[in-house]
């Protein structure tokens, strides 16, 4: 008999409204239609292998795949198709996100019609938040804003490594190289007095042209995309640590508890405190 759970939530946030999660184990060979179009799906392949058999919706291409244990598949909005299983045991799980007008997500919306194929993309920090979401989501005992808090993380985790494959499989120009530089840069040092000047000095560009450029690349200002990673790991951290309020916004990088709980309710709709109340209810 298949094993398949689908998790859904609906919040007030803005930015994941809404999403989906799945997971689903099947044994024999095996064929499954992917036929929404209109949302962002991450595939997670847990085990077997096979291809997708698709189709660009958008201009009519063709738009095929192989695939296997250990990789994600990214169907940008616009993608149907088949996934065909070859094995006799199949396993993965699936993630959509509604990305509407949604800023945050401007660099997939770029991407209509296209699927990337990120080969062993489920490394250890993403095979352990999937083991989590699945222990969260089982028989519904966890948290919504706990399993939200994974879901921010485990999306955050992905669109790192999207943009980094999308960058590597365009021209090497020295823009793209930079734009991607400073990406992991703020990744590894969101917790720091980071901003715009520092980062432009550690890719050796002008303030006014790399700005633009990294916007113009990445879908957010560089101010914008550093307080989403610094926003993404507060959600991970309110809902996975005992930290209090002002620790977890230092812990990020806001030296400004006041300014850390604004900019949180308008990422999420919540408040900070709200947050960590609902996960603990």
């Amino acid at each position: 008999m298949p094993d398949r759970k689908i998790i859904s939530f609906h919040h007030s946030a803005e930015n994941l409204k809404p999403i989906q999660f799945c997971r689903t184990v099947r044994e024999g060979p095996m064929e499954a239609d992917h036929s929404v179009t209109h949302l962002f799906y991450l595939y997670f392949i847990l085990d077997g292998d096979g291809w997708l058999d698709g189709r660009d919706g958008v201009e009519g291409r063709r738009a095929d795949c192989r695939f296997g244990k250990g990789d994600i598949l990214c169907l940008y909005p616009g993608v149907s198709g088949t996934f065909h299983f070859e094995g006799r045991h199949s396993e993965w799980c699936w993630l959509s996100i509604e990305v509407g007008n949604n800023r945050e997500f401007g660099r997939w919306k770029e991407m209509s019609g296209q699927i990337t194929v990120l080969e062993g993309g489920i490394r250890p920090e993403v095979g352990d938040l999937l083991e989590l979401l699945n222990d969260e989501t089982l028989e519904e005992r966890g948290s919504a804003y706990r399993v939200m808090g994974l879901l921010y993380t485990l999306v955050d985790a992905v669109f790192a490594q999207t943009l980094r494959t999308q960058l590597k499989e365009l021209s090497g120009s020295g823009d793209l190289e930079s734009v991607t530089r400073a990406v992991e840069y703020i990744n590894l040092n969101y917790y720091h007095k980071i901003d715009v000047d520092s980062i432009c000095r550690y890719v050796n560009y002008s303030r006014y042209y790399f700005s633009r450029r990294f916007k113009e690349m990445q879908g957010l200002s560089i101010t914008e995309y550093i307080n989403k990673v610094r926003l993404d790991r507060a959600v991970y951290l309110l809902s996975h640590t005992d930290l209090n309020i002002l620790q977890v916004a230092k812990s990020v990088g806001f030296e400004d508890p006041y300014y850390f709980s604004r900019r949180f309710k308008s990422y999420t709709g919540i408040t900070p405190s709200a947050f960590r109340e609902n996960c603990r209810s």
